[in-house]
């Protein structure tokens, strides 16, 4: 197994056996005992290890199971294997050592453990963040850790039959302890009774964050929308934007949101913002949905630019919160078909805020045409039909192509049902499936809102002629309509650098 190299502790094995012992006594007390309604849900409980380099070392867990153990104890990242530490310990459930228990590149093999037994194994967070590097699963942020639950949190496999959600404790290191300023932020629901995290089972189904260190941690609520996000920054922004400007523009982006039905759709949002080289205030962003929502947003450490108009916010980037927050509003859709959900959720950027009465429907037409421009021209670059450019994305780089062109098919389709029918067809499609659930075609969804005596009628209509209009200008490079999408296209850009400025979500897109 991989050593850990880059932590001053040299006695990790006792720290996972004294961890273990600990663990296992909190849920042996009952607080996470099971019950008849959730027999075989997984129940894990962790601690932070201080590391070397960066705060936090690895993820010392104890993951108990309610009945029959699964055959296996693994990483939803099977690259994460590796960074096992040590040989894991199987336990009890008293609390006795049973033994060592077999690893291969998979994972830990626990098919012989006996009912009500737990696993106790150390994850070597720090060392997986160095070796991916990667936004999607691991990443060291400042002297924190920006991780997927797909490396960190190890599942059962297979998942429990019939069991929705397990439990998890993030154990508390006694006042003074040199581990005591650690945080596990993750964007899983809180069950206050058991005093623990709930973990839906499409954690390990869709892509989600979490971050683990010393994090500045605060927590806005916007209680007349619905919500709370709880923001927690790795590491110092610098000269970029300070926390009271950056929550003031969520509390906006989250009125716009919620103008589409009175409320902001989720009832949390774990916000995670990242400090990066630019002096744009809000550089990029994207909306995880597994387990719970999370947000992730890279912010400007340098000197911000100086607006003379606040309407203009695409050289400030606070439409990114905007766009990212307002996914929340549609369900999953498969990644080849993003021209729904991301076309959808960019042509929303620009007319939420006229919906929400802060702004002038002229200057959100005047936004959208800058954006069709940059789409257009991407199209005629790449050569691609609309369909492949979607399909393709994340080989060709085209999001650009996939997202403007969907969003060009929203112009067109509020050409002919107005802003009215395109928000009744949003609301529609966010009624058919929860946030969490596994994506779906794109067509899919649109049928079952035409298809729904329960749908809105104008919402019908609009998921009917949006259909219509994938399928006449999909294998086009980028729709035109008789009201002249491609002259709106040609609106001037000047100061529009869209390589730098456009999002790209990956709400659905699978960790590579």
């Amino acid at each position: 197994m991989r050593p850990v190299s880059s932590t001053p502790h040299g006695c990790w094995r006792a720290l996972t056996l004294v961890g273990a012992l600990s663990f296992l006594a909190s849920c042996a007390g009952g607080s996470l005992a099971g019950s008849a309604e959730h027999r075989g849900a997984p129940r894990w409980s962790v601690r932070l290890l201080p590391g070397g380099d960066v705060d936090v070392g690895g993820i010392d867990t104890v993951l108990c199971f309610d009945g029959k153990a699964p055959a296996r104890v693994v990483p939803e990242h099977p690259g994460a294997a590796p960074y096992l530490m040590d040989m894991p310990l199987a336990l009890d459930a008293a609390g006795g050592i049973l033994g060592p228990l077999p690893v291969d590149e998979r994972g830990i093999d626990t098919a012989k453990l006996p009912a009500g037994a737990c696993v106790a194994f150390v994850v070597d967070v720090e060392a997986a963040a160095k070796a991916f590097d990667s936004q999607a699963l691991a990443e060291v942020v400042d002297r924190s850790l920006l991780l997927s639950p797909d490396v960190w949190l190890w599942r059962p496999d297979p998942w429990p039959a019939d069991v929705a959600a397990g439990t998890l404790v993030v154990d508390s290191p006694p006042a003074g302890d040199e581990q005591g300023d650690l945080q596990l932020a993750v964007p899983f629901p809180i069950d206050k009774a058991k005093k623990a995290y709930v973990v839906a089972a499409s954690t390990f189904a869709l892509q989600s964050w979490s971050a683990v260190g010393r994090l500045r941690e605060r927590t806005t609520v916007v209680a007349r929308k619905g919500t709370t996000l709880t923001i927690s920054a790795l590491g110092d922004v610098g000269d970029g934007i300070d926390a009271a400007t950056l929550n003031a523009w969520l509390e906006v982006a989250i009125d716009d949101v919620a103008a589409v039905s009175g409320r902001f759709p989720v009832d949390h949002v774990r916000v995670l913002v990242l400090p990066r080289a630019g002096t744009r205030a809000v550089l990029g962003g994207f909306l995880g949905r597994g387990g719970g929502a999370s947000a992730l947003f890279h912010v400007g450490t340098g000197p911000l630019k100086q607006e003379d108009d606040p309407e203009l916010i695409d050289d400030d980037g606070r439409w990114v919160l905007t766009h990212e927050l307002a996914h929340a509003l549609l369900p999953p859709v498969r990644r080849g078909d993003a021209w729904l959900n991301e076309g959808l959720t960019t042509w929303q950027q620009e007319r939420l805020p006229v919906l929400a009465g802060r702004r002038p429907a002229a200057t959100a037409t005047a936004q959208l045409a800058i954006g069709l421009r940059t789409g257009h021209h991407r199209a005629v670059a790449d050569g691609l039909s609309l369909e492949r450019a979607c399909a393709e994305m994340d080989e060709r780089r085209s999001h650009q192509h996939c997202y403007w062109g969907g969003a060009a098919l929203a112009v067109v389709l509020a050409n002919d049902v107005g802003d009215d029918g395109v928000f009744a067809l949003i609301r529609a499609l966010g009624a058919t499936a929860a946030f969490d659930a596994s994506a779906q075609p794109a067509l899919t969804l649109l049928q079952a809102v035409s298809s729904s005596p329960a749908a809105d009628p104008l919402a019908r209509r609009a998921a009917s002629a949006l259909s219509t209009l994938w399928r006449q200008h999909k294998n086009a490079p980028f729709p035109v309509d008789e009201h002249g999408v491609a002259r709106a296209a040609g609106f001037d850009s000047a100061g529009f650098d869209a390589a730098d400025t456009v999002s790209v979500p990956v709400d659905q897109q699978d960790p590579p």
